[in-house]
């Protein structure tokens, strides 16, 4: 799969694999999805854009460009995509559209414009082996799986799927089998920093692939009376527990005792999780879970469960010509649950950071579930920095937006935004690190800060320094700039410097390279990323710098070929036969 920006990259992704005498022998075949980037730099103009010329292009001149650099590639990739060629008579080849973004107005019909572009552009390439997918379509069918344009497991697991024509074996593409995707972060709406203990950074895009989702296939239970099988409504009140991430299931002796195949629902958010199947006329046992796997299951008291059994379970019989039948009780127990008390006080919901910080004197307050939040009142407030007269040019970037909500949508696109000030057609998207901390009275206006779910703002007597758990202090880290082997070991080589807005943004830039970054340094929104193979053995006191080292990165930068090539086992999570697909980085 060829993970790049630009369409050359694509190009050269064919050329090394083609040279590579470790490919020789190797079935192939190559993934292309080559959009954003070109709307990232033309349109957001985002400051990491490697192309500096996009940023000052016009959306035609841009899209000129992308139309002529795809059109190219594709040209070329048609030797090795055909029936004939060597990825042909692999896994073929796939080129899609950009992925589905939750966005609106000029940006969304930009997508909208460079996507079809990519489906006219492969119209006169299609083969059975060289073909385009709609992927922006079929997120756009699924709007919740999507955070900010950057898809869910579901999503992801679900366009694999299509891609390679189906994973599953040919015994479970009966009518009778569907899809089950089973884990605590398979959907989008799981993204919660609770269920992400491995991610300590960044945002809920993040959190929604850092722990397996797994699809597997699971024989489909029938939902339709017919005239030979009765309705049977399972509800289950959970009133009492804790309900587990991965929701409430049913497993019995009608579905082969799975515990993770028929789930529950409580649409009505009463604490009663229900489903309704259609049984034929019989006798069957049955228990509840509160998640998905037997740890996890309920005890049934002995004054319901079936006498004489042994097997602790709950019963059910179903008689021939009865209208439906329904099953009402609190989870382990034999009735259902005593009514709550109720309450008229309505709190907001919070959720509260965890970094490591050091200093002293240190309050926290935690923010409410929402992103943008009103700057003193909101309407009728244009945004300030530090006061009333702090309004300078370099705090926000202008664009002209339709509405609040396109302006909305670029800054939560755009890195490093603290907040928006929308006026008629007018957007500033603001990027001060120290945020929108003042406003005054103008009509017209509207000032709104951006708060992720997951901040917790701090106010400290003392300066204080933010590290993610991946990041340890080289010589204290606050007032120490960073060395190799000595003083006065600096070299240029060692690092690359990026421009960030913030000493956590430069901590995320280095996670984000994984084990290339073994640690950086930051001064006043300048990022050092440091690549030294042996490390930062050691530092210089220097006011206004701040040097840290990875934990989990102890020495040796990786190969070129390490860097570019990671083998990825997807059989792992997908239920599959086929043997685990390589992945080529650019």
């Amino acid at each position: 799969m060829a993970i790049t920006f630009f369409w050359e990259r694509a190009r050269s992704i064919i050329d090394i694999v083609e040279a590579d005498v470790a490919w020789k022998e190797a079935k192939v075949g190559y993934v292309a999805q080559v959009v954003a980037w070109y709307l990232v730099c033309q349109n957001i103009k985002f400051y990491l854009c490697p192309r500096k010329e996009l940023k000052s292009d016009t959306e035609d001149e841009t899209f000129a460009k992308f139309k002529s650099e795809m059109e190219s590639v594709l040209d070329y990739m048609e030797t090795t995509c055909s029936p004939s060629g060597r990825a042909g008579r692999g896994f073929g080849c796939v080129v899609a559209t950009n992925s589905f973004t939750e966005t609106r107005g000029p940006l969304l019909s930009a997508f909208t414009r460079f996507n079809q572009q990519v489906l006219e552009s492969m119209a006169p390439h299609a083969t059975p082996t060289f073909r385009a997918l709609d992927v922006f379509e079929v997120g756009a069918s699924m709007p919740r799986e999507t955070i900010a344009g950057h898809g869910s497991q579901v999503l992801h697991l679900w366009v694999w799927t299509m891609i390679f024509g189906g994973w599953c074996p040919a015994e479970y593409q009966a009518d009778s089998w569907m899809v089950s995707f089973q884990g605590v972060l398979c959907w989008a709406g799981n993204a919660e920093p609770s269920l992400c203990p491995r991610i300590s950074y960044g945002n809920d895009w993040h959190c929604i692939n850092s722990i397996p989702c797994v699809m597997k296939p699971v024989q489909a239970i029938e939902t339709t009376p017919t005239p030979d099988k009765i309705l049977v409504t399972f509800k289950v009140g959970m009133q009492d527990q804790t309900v587990s991430p991965a929701g409430v299931h049913v497993a019995g002796s009608f579905q082969d005792w799975d515990p993770a195949a028929t789930k529950l629902l409580d649409s009505d958010q009463d604490g009663v999780h229900e489903l309704t199947l259609a049984l034929l006329p019989g006798f069957y046992e049955f228990k509840f879970i509160n998640g998905d796997s037997w740890d996890n299951v309920e005890y049934v008291p002995l004054e319901c469960q079936e006498a004489g059994s042994g097997h602790s379970n709950r019963f059910l019989s179903v008689e021939s010509g009865s209208f439906g039948t329904t099953v009402h009780v609190c989870f382990a127990g034999c009735a259902p649950c005593a009514p709550q008390p109720q309450t008229t006080t309505m709190q907001p919901s919070t959720v509260t950071a965890t970094s490591q910080i050091h200093g002293t004197t240190t309050s926290t307050q935690t923010i409410p579930e929402h992103h943008f939040v009103p700057v003193d009142g909101g309407v009728g407030r244009a945004c300030r920095g530090s006061s009333n007269t702090d309004n300078r040019a370099e705090h926000y970037a202008v664009y002209s937006d339709a509405n609040l909500s396109d302006c909305k949508a670029r800054c939560e696109l755009t890195r490093g935004c603290v907040g928006v000030e929308y006026s008629t057609d007018r957007c500033e998207v603001w990027n001060r690190s120290g945020g929108i901390q003042a406003s005054i009275n103008l009509t017209g206006f509207v000032c709104l800060g951006y708060v992720m779910r997951t901040m917790t703002t701090m106010t400290t007597t003392t300066t204080s320094l933010v590290l993610l758990e991946a990041f340890e202090e080289v010589d204290g880290g606050s007032g120490r700039a960073c060395r190799g082997s000595n003083a006065g070991d600096n070299l240029a080589s060692y690092y690359t410097v990026v421009p960030t807005p913030s000493l956590i943004a430069c901590q995320e830039e280095c996670l984000a390279l994984a084990l290339v970054c073994v640690g950086l340094e930051y001064s006043l929104g300048r990022c050092e990323l440091w690549n030294r193979s042996e490390g930062i053995d050691t530092s210089i006191p220097l006011a206004g710098f701040t040097c840290l080292r990875r934990r989990e990165v102890q020495s040796a930068t990786p190969s070129r070929r390490h860097f570019w090539m990671a083998n990825v086992n997807l059989s792992s999570r997908l239920c599959t036969e086929r043997e685990p697909a390589d992945v080529l980085f650019a």
